[in-house]
């Protein structure tokens, strides 16, 4: 059964009270948690002997963070698991002295309940003295210290003790468990990659990533500790020896603007290029309890496709899988920057027992070899471009643990895909980007050259395209379109018009209110239940935001290429091209000094002496009639109301001005609103406002002025009939 089919089973039975979790559910999530840990470093230690006595330090083996924050990740799982029963529930013998005391202080000391963006990224450490820590190694074999760190959205990592670093509690724990403990585990419940650093320098003797593993995370890792099942993950990511290491410590953090200088030197790519003697732990690293020996095979191109297998060899005493791991490094003598290795295809073996052999099928894309030009170093601009040359491949365990396995050659280079300019960087922001370049030594060291800036933008894209105006639309919208079209898109607008429609929205209401009518919501936090009942219309309301968000897009690329503008920036681009076009032909046939036999009207004006220049008195032309002024006739409202739906009228805009007046005033006319909000739409802001007034708010005596700004930059007014907007007008629908 896939794990889609478990979730939709259990999504179908999770009306049955007695029943929270499907038991086939659980053990998805608990292979998958396993699967995802990832064991740095191991003496021996692991897994752990069944008749180890087992102390086990950190609060966070029982505060442990079981899911990252954020849109994505903070969700309601029907349970958790922390370390501590976990591990007691397997029969590890764990201290029950120093788990009593982690039981009693955290009872005491309770997390901080989680607000939307304010989630905690760690929780404060218990600090236990010399005297206990010693006490702790007198009852038992084995520590394992749990550190944890919150990750997710609004929640990444920061330069700070608590978050990327230790904290000083943290620290001198570590300290004297190491300094009392002949073996000490490190079990790191992160969703962030942190400082690794201190494992090295206090010689703990094995370090494991746990990741939050969701709810049967915590049960995972107690299973990968004992050995039941193996840690399977591989780094996803290289963690170096230092933070000033990574190639974007330089240029990353500022608030105002960051200036991705690696370019495609990213993560492992750098570190392999200019710096491997930085990294502490490398790219798809990951051990397991067991060895393998991995042989490739020569690769074949054929057509699109590179093909290549590998065996893989279980080595060890006990049955086991791996992760085996193809990287390309670049042909020689290549225009294009690219880094000294690229992951371009991996693959899991099955378990295999001692002894066992498996042939893995390693294809993958030619395109995998390719670059991109974006500057035209190999007359390709903006081109994925696979350059001619010998492409080597290496395959094993890790980007270090590789085996040569031959080369992929290409006689010529190839365009695989032409592109064009889209999201360059600004000519008005320039910045230098790193390029490798050949020391005195032979080595690869930093280079710098500027980066290829825009020389388009979206604008004259659209205007330069030679379509019909249909066709360019079709083309700007085609984006859109895929968006909503695709699974996530489809997805959403099904969420949408759920929480939009009437009766489907008053249904989930009531859904909601007899979930929350159960006996367990008793059992749940004010903030949690707060959440739960206010949650329908926070979706709805960020719903809304997003669809506005498409809306608004789709209008102001609508009204520019359905505007006077657009063709006369197309009749005047044409026009231009054409002459361009024939002065080049003309200037390859003509000597600079031939007479062209034309008469070129000169528009400067002839300059003569003073003398002739006559005055003119302004007063000449003065008008002396009265200027008789005119009453603003009343306005037709029906008649506003249908130039309005005929029109490209941003109403989400005005009714955000709308509401952010009242926010201040309480009352407000529509000259007011205009007053504190200009009228950026020119008139149909005007016209948008009173139709707002019409269905909004409530008419009184007289009238009042309002002003506003053409397109032109021409100032208007007019007189219009009175609204009053107050925070008690009854909110109708949108006209």
């Amino acid at each position: 059964m896939t794990a889609s089919e478990v979730a939709q089973g259990f999504t179908s039975a999770a009306a049955d009270d007695d029943r929270w979790v499907d038991p086939r559910l659980a053990r998805l999530a608990a292979t998958a948690a396993a699967r995802g840990t990832v064991l740095l470093a191991n003496d021996g230690v692991l897994p752990l002997d069944p008749t180890a006595r087992v102390a086990v330090f950190g609060r966070v083996q029982i505060d442990w963070f079981a899911v990252g924050y954020g849109s994505g990740g903070d969700v309601n799982a029907p349970y958790t698991t922390n370390l501590l029963d976990s591990l007691v529930e397997a029969g590890i013998a764990v201290d029950a002295d120093l788990a009593e005391t982690y039981r009693r202080w955290c009872a005491a000391q309770p997390v901080a309940a989680p607000e939307w963006g304010r989630w905690p990224r760690f929780h404060p450490e218990m600090e236990l003295d010399e005297a206990a820590v010693g006490a702790a190694a007198a009852r038992a074999d084995v520590a394992v210290v749990v550190i944890g760190r919150a990750a997710g959205e609004d929640r990444e990592n920061v330069l700070e003790p608590g978050s990327y670093y230790l904290t000083q509690t943290e620290r001198l724990l570590l300290e004297r468990v190491t300094a009392r403990f002949e073996r000490t585990v490190v079990v790191v419940d992160s969703g962030n990659v942190m400082d690794l650093s201190w494992a090295e320098e206090l010689g703990v003797s094995a370090l494991l990533l746990a990741w939050p593993g969701g709810m049967e995370g915590a049960r995972a890792v107690a299973d990968v500790l004992r050995g039941a099942v193996e840690p399977g993950g591989r780094l996803p990511d290289t963690i170096a020896r230092r933070y000033e290491d990574c190639p974007s410590a330089a240029s990353f953090g500022d608030p105002e603007a960051n200036h991705y200088a690696e370019d495609v030197f990213v993560g492992y790519r750098y570190f392999e290029t200019f710096a491997p003697d930085a990294v502490q732990f490398p790219f798809g690293f990951g051990l397991g309890y067991t060895t393998f020996n991995v042989v490739p095979g020569a690769p074949v191109r054929e057509g699109d496709v590179v093909r290549l297998t590998a065996s893989a060899a279980n080595t060890g005493e006990r049955a086991g899988s791996t992760v085996v791991q193809v990287y390309a490094s670049p042909a020689s003598g290549g225009a294009l920057a690219s880094p000294a290795r690229e992951l371009v295809a991996f693959a899991r073996t099955a378990e295999l027992a001692p002894g066992g052999t498996q042939e893995l099928d390693l294809s993958f894309p030619v395109e995998r070899l390719a670059s991109f030009d974006d500057s035209g170093a190999t007359e390709h601009r903006n081109a994925w471009v696979l350059e001619a040359g010998a492409h080597p491949l290496h395959v094993g365990l890790s980007v270090r643990d590789t085996a040569a396995a031959g080369a992929v050659d290409v006689g010529a280079a190839e365009v695989l895909e032409q592109l064009e300019e889209a999201l360059a960087p600004s000519p008005e922001h320039p910045f230098d980007r790193m390029t490798p370049v050949r020391g005195r030594d032979g080595s690869v060291v930093v280079g710098w050259e500027p980066v290829p800036t825009a020389t388009v933008d979206l604008r004259e894209r659209i205007v330069s395209l030679d379509s019909s105006r249909g066709e360019v639309l079709d083309d700007v919208f085609r984006g859109v379109d895929r968006i909503e079209s695709s699974e996530a898109g489809r997805s959403f607008l099904g969420f949408h018009e759920l929480l939009m429609d009437p009766e489907s929205s008053a249904r989930l209401d009531d859904d909601l209110e007899t979930v929350l009518d159960r006996d367990f919501t008793a059992r749940l936090p004010d903030a949690d239940l707060r959440f739960l009942r206010r949650w329908r219309s926070t979706l709805a309301q960020e719903s809304a935001s997003v669809r506005r968000t498409m809306t608004g897009l789709s209008r102001s690329l609508n009204r520019f290429v359905r505007s006077r503008a657009f063709e006369e920036h197309r009749r005047l681009g044409a026009e231009l091209a054409e002459a361009q076009r024939l002065a080049a032909r003309l200037a390859a046939h003509t000597a600079p000094q031939t007479q062209l036999g034309i008469d070129l009207a000169l528009t400067s004006v002839p300059m003569a002496s003073i003398g002739s220049w006559r005055m003119r008195n302004p007063a000449d032309t003065a008008v002396s009639e009265e200027i008789h002024g005119h009453e603003a006739a009343r306005l037709d409202l029906e008649e506003v109301r249908r130039i309005v739906r005929a029109s490209e009228i941003d109403l989400a805009e005005l009714v955000d001005s709308v509401e952010a007046v009242l926010a201040e005033r309480g009352a407000a006319t529509v000259g007011e609103v205009l007053a504190d909000r200009p009228a950026t739409q020119g008139l149909a802001s005007v016209v948008g406002l009173l139709l707002l007034a019409r269905r909004r708010g409530q008419e009184v005596a007289g009238d009042e002025a309002v002003a506003w700004t053409t397109s032109g930059g021409r100032e208007r007014s007019a007189r219009i009939p009175r609204f009053l907007f107050t925070d008690r007008t009854e909110k109708s629908g949108d006209a």
